[in-house]
Protein backbone atom coordinates (compact mmCIF):
# COMPACT_ATOMS: atom_id res chain seq x y z
CA UNK A 1 0.00 0.00 0.00
CA UNK A 2 2.63 2.19 0.93
CA UNK A 3 5.08 1.78 -1.98
CA UNK A 4 2.04 2.19 -4.60
CA UNK A 5 1.28 5.30 -2.79
CA UNK A 6 4.74 6.57 -3.43
CA UNK A 7 4.47 5.20 -7.07
CA UNK A 8 1.53 6.91 -7.56
CA UNK A 9 3.23 10.12 -5.69
CA UNK A 10 6.40 10.18 -7.76
CA UNK A 11 4.25 9.73 -11.02
CA UNK A 12 2.12 12.65 -10.17
CA UNK A 13 5.27 15.04 -9.64
CA UNK A 14 7.16 13.80 -12.49
CA UNK A 15 3.81 14.27 -14.93
CA UNK A 16 3.46 17.73 -12.91
CA UNK A 17 7.18 18.30 -13.91
CA UNK A 18 6.96 17.53 -17.41
CA UNK A 19 3.76 19.80 -18.11
CA UNK A 20 5.92 22.48 -16.36
CA UNK A 21 8.56 22.14 -18.49
CA UNK A 22 6.12 22.26 -21.53
CA UNK A 23 4.32 25.09 -20.38
CA UNK A 24 7.82 26.83 -19.82
CA UNK A 25 8.54 25.80 -23.24
CA UNK A 26 5.45 27.20 -24.69
CA UNK A 27 5.64 30.67 -23.04
CA UNK A 28 9.26 30.74 -24.10
CA UNK A 29 7.82 30.29 -27.66
CA UNK A 30 5.04 32.75 -27.22
CA UNK A 31 7.50 35.49 -25.22
CA UNK A 32 9.50 34.73 -28.95
CA UNK A 33 7.10 35.05 -31.61
CA UNK A 34 6.17 38.16 -29.79
CA UNK A 35 9.17 39.44 -29.20
CA UNK A 36 10.05 38.78 -33.35
CA UNK A 37 6.99 40.54 -34.27
CA UNK A 38 7.43 43.20 -32.35
CA UNK A 39 10.94 43.46 -33.29
CA UNK A 40 9.63 43.21 -37.80
CA UNK A 41 6.81 46.06 -36.22
CA UNK A 42 10.16 48.52 -35.10
CA UNK A 43 11.86 47.46 -38.65
CA UNK A 44 9.02 48.83 -40.45
CA UNK A 45 9.66 52.48 -39.51
CA UNK A 46 7.07 54.70 -40.50
CA UNK A 47 5.80 52.34 -43.15
CA UNK A 48 2.44 51.94 -42.32
CA UNK A 49 1.64 49.04 -45.31
CA UNK A 50 4.47 47.48 -43.64
CA UNK A 51 3.23 47.48 -40.22
CA UNK A 52 -0.17 46.43 -41.37
CA UNK A 53 1.56 43.30 -42.63
CA UNK A 54 3.29 43.17 -39.02
CA UNK A 55 -0.06 43.07 -37.45
CA UNK A 56 -1.93 40.20 -40.27
CA UNK A 57 0.73 38.14 -39.62
CA UNK A 58 0.23 38.35 -35.72
CA UNK A 59 -3.38 38.15 -36.21
CA UNK A 60 -2.72 35.08 -37.85
CA UNK A 61 -0.88 33.08 -34.96
CA UNK A 62 -1.80 35.43 -31.63
CA UNK A 63 -5.21 35.66 -29.92
CA UNK A 64 -7.02 38.81 -30.29
CA UNK A 65 -6.23 40.45 -27.22
CA UNK A 66 -2.31 40.00 -28.07
CA UNK A 67 -3.00 41.31 -31.52
CA UNK A 68 -5.06 44.52 -30.28
CA UNK A 69 -2.42 45.30 -27.79
CA UNK A 70 0.01 45.30 -30.65
CA UNK A 71 -2.47 47.49 -32.38
CA UNK A 72 -2.90 50.26 -29.70
CA UNK A 73 1.13 50.06 -29.49
CA UNK A 74 1.13 50.93 -33.09
CA UNK A 75 -1.20 53.63 -32.81
CA UNK A 76 1.14 55.14 -29.97
CA UNK A 77 4.05 55.11 -31.71
CA UNK A 78 3.04 57.10 -34.50
CA UNK A 79 1.59 59.68 -32.24
CA UNK A 80 4.81 60.43 -30.16
CA UNK A 81 6.97 59.95 -33.09
CA UNK A 82 4.92 61.31 -35.79
CA UNK A 83 4.27 64.97 -36.68
CA UNK A 84 1.70 64.09 -38.78
CA UNK A 85 0.36 60.71 -38.22
CA UNK A 86 -3.31 60.73 -39.65
CA UNK A 87 -2.71 59.03 -42.55
CA UNK A 88 -0.76 56.35 -41.17
CA UNK A 89 -3.35 55.97 -38.54
CA UNK A 90 -5.85 55.35 -40.79
CA UNK A 91 -4.58 52.36 -43.00
CA UNK A 92 -4.39 51.06 -39.25
CA UNK A 93 -7.99 51.67 -38.72
CA UNK A 94 -8.85 50.02 -41.61
CA UNK A 95 -6.94 46.83 -40.42
CA UNK A 96 -8.94 47.17 -36.98
CA UNK A 97 -12.26 47.10 -38.57
CA UNK A 98 -11.20 44.32 -41.03
CA UNK A 99 -9.99 42.47 -38.35
CA UNK A 100 -12.74 42.71 -35.86
CA UNK A 101 -16.07 43.03 -38.67
CA UNK A 102 -17.77 44.81 -36.19
CA UNK A 103 -17.75 48.52 -36.41
CA UNK A 104 -19.18 49.39 -33.39
CA UNK A 105 -16.23 47.64 -31.48
CA UNK A 106 -13.55 49.14 -33.87
CA UNK A 107 -14.80 52.85 -33.32
CA UNK A 108 -14.90 51.54 -29.55
CA UNK A 109 -11.17 50.60 -29.64
CA UNK A 110 -10.22 54.11 -31.08
CA UNK A 111 -9.72 57.06 -29.88
CA UNK A 112 -8.36 60.52 -30.60
CA UNK A 113 -4.53 59.60 -31.19
CA UNK A 114 -3.65 60.77 -34.79
CA UNK A 115 -6.83 63.14 -34.88
CA UNK A 116 -8.91 60.20 -34.95
CA UNK A 117 -7.13 59.00 -37.92
CA UNK A 118 -7.79 54.98 -37.12
CA UNK A 119 -11.27 55.80 -36.54
CA UNK A 120 -11.74 57.54 -39.67
CA UNK A 121 -10.02 54.25 -41.66
CA UNK A 122 -12.32 51.56 -39.51
CA UNK A 123 -15.29 53.52 -40.48
CA UNK A 124 -14.13 53.87 -44.62
CA UNK A 125 -13.60 50.29 -44.30
CA UNK A 126 -16.85 49.32 -42.87
CA UNK A 127 -18.51 51.30 -46.08
CA UNK A 128 -16.37 49.23 -48.69
CA UNK A 129 -17.17 46.35 -46.54
CA UNK A 130 -20.97 47.12 -47.22
CA UNK A 131 -20.68 47.98 -50.91
CA UNK A 132 -18.90 44.30 -50.80
CA UNK A 133 -21.88 42.79 -49.63
CA UNK A 134 -23.92 45.21 -52.39
CA UNK A 135 -25.99 46.77 -49.30
CA UNK A 136 -27.91 49.89 -50.97
CA UNK A 137 -26.50 52.91 -49.51
CA UNK A 138 -29.97 54.12 -48.39
CA UNK A 139 -30.14 50.77 -46.46
CA UNK A 140 -27.18 52.25 -43.94
CA UNK A 141 -28.59 53.57 -41.02
CA UNK A 142 -25.89 55.81 -40.67
CA UNK A 143 -27.11 57.79 -37.24
CA UNK A 144 -26.63 54.34 -35.47
CA UNK A 145 -22.87 54.39 -36.18
CA UNK A 146 -20.99 56.55 -33.89
CA UNK A 147 -21.51 56.66 -30.40
CA UNK A 148 -23.38 59.58 -28.00
CA UNK A 149 -21.51 61.23 -24.82
CA UNK A 150 -24.21 62.23 -22.75
CA UNK A 151 -22.20 64.74 -20.37
CA UNK A 152 -20.69 67.10 -23.36
CA UNK A 153 -22.85 67.21 -26.49
CA UNK A 154 -19.75 68.49 -28.49
CA UNK A 155 -17.55 65.61 -27.87
CA UNK A 156 -14.56 65.41 -29.69
CA UNK A 157 -14.57 61.54 -30.39
CA UNK A 158 -18.48 61.82 -31.33
CA UNK A 159 -17.83 64.95 -33.60
CA UNK A 160 -14.54 62.47 -35.63
CA UNK A 161 -16.76 60.06 -36.00
CA UNK A 162 -18.92 61.77 -37.95
CA UNK A 163 -16.00 63.61 -40.12
CA UNK A 164 -15.22 59.96 -40.56
CA UNK A 165 -18.65 59.45 -41.77
CA UNK A 166 -18.29 61.89 -44.45
CA UNK A 167 -15.08 60.89 -45.86
CA UNK A 168 -16.70 57.34 -46.18
CA UNK A 169 -20.13 59.12 -47.62
CA UNK A 170 -18.34 60.65 -50.47
CA UNK A 171 -16.05 57.94 -51.47
CA UNK A 172 -19.11 55.82 -51.12
CA UNK A 173 -21.32 58.20 -53.50
CA UNK A 174 -18.23 57.89 -56.09
CA UNK A 175 -17.41 61.61 -55.45
CA UNK A 176 -21.21 62.64 -56.07
CA UNK A 177 -21.03 65.80 -53.39
CA UNK A 178 -24.61 66.76 -53.73
CA UNK A 179 -25.30 63.24 -53.02
CA UNK A 180 -22.58 62.70 -49.81
CA UNK A 181 -23.85 66.15 -48.17
CA UNK A 182 -27.46 65.00 -48.58
CA UNK A 183 -26.79 61.97 -46.10
CA UNK A 184 -24.94 64.89 -43.43
CA UNK A 185 -28.12 66.59 -43.17
CA UNK A 186 -29.81 63.15 -41.31
CA UNK A 187 -27.64 64.27 -38.35
CA UNK A 188 -29.04 67.18 -35.58
CA UNK A 189 -28.12 69.12 -34.71
CA UNK A 190 -25.82 70.95 -37.45
CA UNK A 191 -22.74 71.44 -35.80
CA UNK A 192 -23.30 67.68 -36.18
CA UNK A 193 -24.11 68.38 -39.85
CA UNK A 194 -21.13 70.28 -39.94
CA UNK A 195 -18.89 67.74 -39.32
CA UNK A 196 -20.13 64.92 -41.35
CA UNK A 197 -19.92 67.89 -44.25
CA UNK A 198 -16.22 68.45 -43.72
CA UNK A 199 -15.34 65.08 -43.74
CA UNK A 200 -16.83 65.12 -47.13
CA UNK A 201 -15.17 68.12 -48.59
CA UNK A 202 -11.93 67.15 -47.01
CA UNK A 203 -12.16 63.97 -48.81
CA UNK A 204 -13.15 65.66 -51.97
CA UNK A 205 -9.64 67.95 -51.49
CA UNK A 206 -7.69 64.79 -50.81
CA UNK A 207 -8.81 62.91 -53.60
CA UNK A 208 -7.74 65.92 -55.87
CA UNK A 209 -4.14 65.68 -54.42
CA UNK A 210 -4.17 62.00 -55.02
CA UNK A 211 -5.36 62.18 -58.72
CA UNK A 212 -6.71 65.27 -60.11
CA UNK A 213 -10.31 64.38 -59.51
CA UNK A 214 -12.99 65.06 -57.69
CA UNK A 215 -15.94 66.88 -57.44
CA UNK A 216 -14.41 70.46 -58.95
CA UNK A 217 -14.24 72.92 -61.35
CA UNK A 218 -11.46 74.16 -63.32
CA UNK A 219 -13.44 77.35 -64.59
CA UNK A 220 -14.83 78.33 -61.23
CA UNK A 221 -12.22 78.14 -58.33
CA UNK A 222 -15.08 78.76 -55.80
CA UNK A 223 -17.54 75.18 -56.89
CA UNK A 224 -18.77 73.68 -55.38
CA UNK A 225 -18.76 75.71 -52.22
CA UNK A 226 -20.69 78.29 -54.11
CA UNK A 227 -23.53 76.18 -54.35
CA UNK A 228 -24.04 75.53 -51.15
CA UNK A 229 -25.34 78.03 -48.22
CA UNK A 230 -24.84 77.79 -44.20
CA UNK A 231 -22.89 75.72 -42.39
CA UNK A 232 -22.26 73.54 -45.58
CA UNK A 233 -20.82 76.63 -46.88
CA UNK A 234 -18.93 77.15 -44.04
CA UNK A 235 -17.21 73.75 -44.11
CA UNK A 236 -16.77 73.67 -47.66
CA UNK A 237 -14.73 76.92 -48.08
CA UNK A 238 -12.77 75.57 -44.76
CA UNK A 239 -11.39 72.73 -47.34
CA UNK A 240 -11.42 74.37 -50.68
CA UNK A 241 -8.36 76.16 -49.57
CA UNK A 242 -6.15 73.52 -49.60
CA UNK A 243 -7.41 72.93 -53.62
CA UNK A 244 -7.05 76.61 -54.31
CA UNK A 245 -3.19 76.31 -53.39
CA UNK A 246 -2.73 73.37 -54.97
CA UNK A 247 -4.03 75.22 -57.93
CA UNK A 248 -2.30 78.20 -57.57
CA UNK A 249 1.22 75.95 -57.29
CA UNK A 250 1.49 76.33 -53.55
CA UNK A 251 1.79 80.67 -53.93
CA UNK A 252 0.16 81.51 -50.46
CA UNK A 253 -0.51 84.93 -51.08
CA UNK A 254 -2.09 84.07 -54.66
CA UNK A 255 -4.30 81.66 -52.32
CA UNK A 256 -5.08 83.96 -49.86
CA UNK A 257 -6.36 86.41 -52.87
CA UNK A 258 -8.77 83.92 -54.37
CA UNK A 259 -10.21 83.59 -50.49
CA UNK A 260 -10.81 87.70 -50.70
CA UNK A 261 -12.58 87.33 -53.64
CA UNK A 262 -15.52 84.19 -51.99
CA UNK A 263 -18.66 85.67 -52.28
CA UNK A 264 -20.14 86.38 -49.77
CA UNK A 265 -17.91 88.23 -47.89
CA UNK A 266 -18.80 86.43 -44.52
CA UNK A 267 -17.01 82.89 -45.55
CA UNK A 268 -13.91 84.89 -46.66
CA UNK A 269 -12.34 83.55 -43.07
CA UNK A 270 -13.34 80.06 -43.08
CA UNK A 271 -11.05 79.71 -46.14
CA UNK A 272 -8.50 81.61 -44.55
CA UNK A 273 -8.76 79.07 -41.58
CA UNK A 274 -8.48 75.85 -44.39
CA UNK A 275 -5.26 77.82 -45.22
CA UNK A 276 -3.79 77.44 -41.76
CA UNK A 277 -4.97 74.16 -41.35
CA UNK A 278 -3.20 72.87 -44.99
CA UNK A 279 -0.34 74.91 -44.23
CA UNK A 280 0.53 73.05 -41.09
CA UNK A 281 -0.30 70.15 -42.65
CA UNK A 282 1.78 70.62 -45.57
CA UNK A 283 4.99 72.13 -44.21
CA UNK A 284 4.49 70.17 -40.82
CA UNK A 285 4.77 73.55 -39.21
CA UNK A 286 4.36 72.55 -35.70
CA UNK A 287 8.44 72.47 -35.24
CA UNK A 288 8.31 75.64 -37.61
CA UNK A 289 6.63 78.77 -35.44
CA UNK A 290 8.54 81.25 -37.46
CA UNK A 291 7.36 80.31 -40.73
CA UNK A 292 4.08 80.03 -39.44
CA UNK A 293 4.02 83.14 -38.72
CA UNK A 294 4.81 84.67 -41.79
CA UNK A 295 2.70 82.80 -43.83
CA UNK A 296 -0.20 83.20 -42.39
CA UNK A 297 0.58 87.12 -42.63
CA UNK A 298 0.91 86.96 -45.99
CA UNK A 299 -2.93 87.58 -46.81
CA UNK A 300 -5.40 90.36 -45.24
CA UNK A 301 -4.30 91.22 -41.98
CA UNK A 302 -8.35 91.19 -40.70
CA UNK A 303 -7.99 87.53 -41.69
CA UNK A 304 -4.76 86.43 -40.34
CA UNK A 305 -6.19 85.22 -36.98
CA UNK A 306 -8.39 83.08 -39.48
CA UNK A 307 -5.11 81.66 -40.60
CA UNK A 308 -3.83 81.21 -36.96
CA UNK A 309 -6.95 79.67 -35.61
CA UNK A 310 -6.13 76.94 -38.52
CA UNK A 311 -3.05 76.23 -37.31
CA UNK A 312 -3.56 75.74 -33.17
CA UNK A 313 -6.57 73.75 -33.89
CA UNK A 314 -4.72 71.28 -36.71
CA UNK A 315 -1.86 71.18 -33.84
CA UNK A 316 -3.98 70.19 -30.97
CA UNK A 317 -5.77 67.43 -33.17
CA UNK A 318 -2.81 66.19 -34.41
CA UNK A 319 -0.47 66.66 -31.12
CA UNK A 320 -1.59 67.64 -28.20
CA UNK A 321 -3.01 70.73 -26.23
CA UNK A 322 0.56 71.76 -24.88
CA UNK A 323 1.84 72.17 -28.39
CA UNK A 324 -1.22 74.33 -28.79
CA UNK A 325 -0.46 76.71 -26.20
CA UNK A 326 3.19 77.02 -26.88
CA UNK A 327 2.10 77.97 -30.27
CA UNK A 328 -0.42 80.80 -28.99
CA UNK A 329 2.61 82.00 -26.60
CA UNK A 330 4.21 82.75 -29.61
CA UNK A 331 1.92 84.32 -31.99
CA UNK A 332 1.57 88.28 -32.21
CA UNK A 333 -0.06 89.38 -29.43
CA UNK A 334 -2.71 91.28 -31.50
CA UNK A 335 -3.34 87.72 -33.15
CA UNK A 336 -2.96 86.05 -29.60
CA UNK A 337 -6.80 86.21 -28.13
CA UNK A 338 -8.61 84.78 -31.56
CA UNK A 339 -5.38 81.77 -30.96
CA UNK A 340 -6.15 81.41 -27.13
CA UNK A 341 -10.28 81.24 -27.97
CA UNK A 342 -9.99 78.70 -30.47
CA UNK A 343 -7.70 76.33 -28.31
CA UNK A 344 -10.37 76.88 -25.56
CA UNK A 345 -13.04 75.78 -27.78
CA UNK A 346 -10.91 72.71 -28.68
CA UNK A 347 -10.91 72.16 -25.14
CA UNK A 348 -14.22 72.14 -24.98
CA UNK A 349 -15.29 69.46 -26.89
CA UNK A 350 -12.12 67.61 -25.21
CA UNK A 351 -13.29 68.02 -22.00
CA UNK A 352 -16.45 67.41 -20.08
CA UNK A 353 -15.92 69.17 -16.99
CA UNK A 354 -15.05 72.59 -16.29
CA UNK A 355 -12.65 71.40 -14.12
CA UNK A 356 -10.82 69.57 -16.58
CA UNK A 357 -11.32 72.59 -19.00
CA UNK A 358 -9.59 74.89 -16.46
CA UNK A 359 -6.40 72.17 -15.40
CA UNK A 360 -5.88 73.01 -18.90
CA UNK A 361 -6.71 76.50 -19.79
CA UNK A 362 -4.09 77.37 -16.47
CA UNK A 363 -1.79 76.25 -18.86
CA UNK A 364 -1.91 80.11 -20.39
CA UNK A 365 0.86 83.07 -20.14
CA UNK A 366 -1.56 85.09 -18.18
CA UNK A 367 -4.98 85.23 -15.97
CA UNK A 368 -6.59 87.46 -19.36
CA UNK A 369 -6.04 84.36 -21.71
CA UNK A 370 -7.00 82.13 -19.07
CA UNK A 371 -10.24 83.55 -18.95
CA UNK A 372 -10.55 83.57 -22.74
CA UNK A 373 -9.54 79.55 -23.19
CA UNK A 374 -12.38 79.39 -20.25
CA UNK A 375 -15.05 81.19 -22.48
CA UNK A 376 -18.43 79.35 -22.34
CA UNK A 377 -19.36 81.06 -25.76
CA UNK A 378 -21.21 78.55 -28.04
CA UNK A 379 -22.17 80.71 -30.72
CA UNK A 380 -17.95 79.34 -32.68
CA UNK A 381 -18.36 75.65 -31.76
CA UNK A 382 -19.41 74.66 -35.27
CA UNK A 383 -16.40 77.35 -36.68
CA UNK A 384 -13.76 75.09 -34.53
CA UNK A 385 -15.82 71.67 -34.70
CA UNK A 386 -14.13 68.91 -36.31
Amino acid sequence: MVHGAVSRTLLFLAGAAILAISLSYALLDIRERRFNADRLFRQCGFDVHCAVEVLAQMAGIENQAVTLAMFDEALSDYQSSMTYCHDNAHDLGMFLHAYLRDIARAVALTDHRCGAGAMHGAIQDFFREQRTRRIPLRDINIARICPRYPDNPYAVLRLQCLHGIGHALMESYHYDVFGAIERCGEFEPEWEQQSCAKGVFMENAEQYYASGRGAFDENDMFFPCNRFGGNFALACYNFQASYMWLRHDFDVARAFGTCDRIIPEKFVRYCYFGMGRSMTVYFALFEDMEGSLTLCQTGRERYSADCFRGIVMTIVNNRDADRGFAFCGFVPGRFREDCYDGLGQWLRMLHSTRRARAKECAKAESPEYVAICMNDNHETITYHSI
